[in-house]
């Protein structure tokens, strides 16, 4: 008998400390998602994205930091303390500026709950690209023929950007352009040959070339700086 009630008291121990374990006799935060990815629209200078919450432990959590990778994000809950049973919002605050493409941006949060006091949440935003340049180098051997190179501009469909002109800051620099005819769904498209000159000197040869918008398309904002490099070596 004495055998039977230690091994039954083992047993009930053994439960009771998973159960302990797996209870939620504290206060903890239980998010809907953890992580969201969000497509923005051409223009937009920020966004707010909401994570929400639910307090499923039996006391009340309060948060004690929020902070960001980025100081391009940034997230400020309404409240501090949540009481069991209630649910939340944290509001992350992504500004644009001039970012462009997928960037994953994160918020770390803690708060004092014992066993689950740190949470990260992800953002990943999808930002279009007004101008887009299929190369940023382009490069050439020396000692071979200076046979031109060409990129292309794509301007977003929904920018009022207009290419007026492409120059380079060498002389001798050789670059044409001409517009390429595409749907209006895709938005306007640009074709450039660059030729670099013939030189005897062996050395490097760097340039730049400018893309110039024209001004009217601008609508009272400066000109987005963009470049191409020339390489010869």
């Amino acid at each position: 008998m004495k055998l039977f009630h230690r091994q039954n008291l083992k047993i009930f121990s053994l439960w009771s400390l998973a159960w302990l374990l797996t209870s939620p006799l504290w206060g903890a935060l239980e998010f809907a998602e953890e992580r969201k990815v969000v497509e923005l629209e051409l223009g937009m200078e920020s966004i707010t994205v909401d994570f929400g919450f639910r307090n499923t432990g039996e006391e009340a959590v309060r948060i004690r930091n929020l902070s960001s990778d980025c100081g391009c994000t940034a997230a400020m809950p309404e409240k501090r303390v949540f009481e069991p049973g209630e649910e939340g919002v944290i509001p992350v605050t992504f500004t644009v500026g001039n970012r462009s493409g997928t960037r994953v941006q994160r918020v770390f949060l803690q708060t004092d709950h014992e066993e689950t006091n740190r949470h990260t949440l992800q953002l990943e935003l999808r930002i279009p690209e007004e101008v887009e340049l299929s190369e940023r180098i382009l490069r050439w051997r020396q000692g071979e023929a200076r046979s031109p190179q060409t990129f292309l501009v794509k301007i977003h469909p929904e920018s009022p950007l207009r290419l007026k002109d492409l120059v380079a800051d060498q002389e001798g620099v050789e670059v044409d352009w001409e517009e390429v005819e595409v749907e209006e769904s895709e938005g306007r498209r640009a074709l450039v040959r660059v030729t670099p000159p013939e030189t005897e000197v062996e050395e490097t040869f760097r340039f730049r070339i400018n893309l110039v918008f024209d001004p009217d398309s601008l609508e009272g904002r400066p000109a987005p700086r963009m470049v191409v490099f020339g390489l010869v070596r």
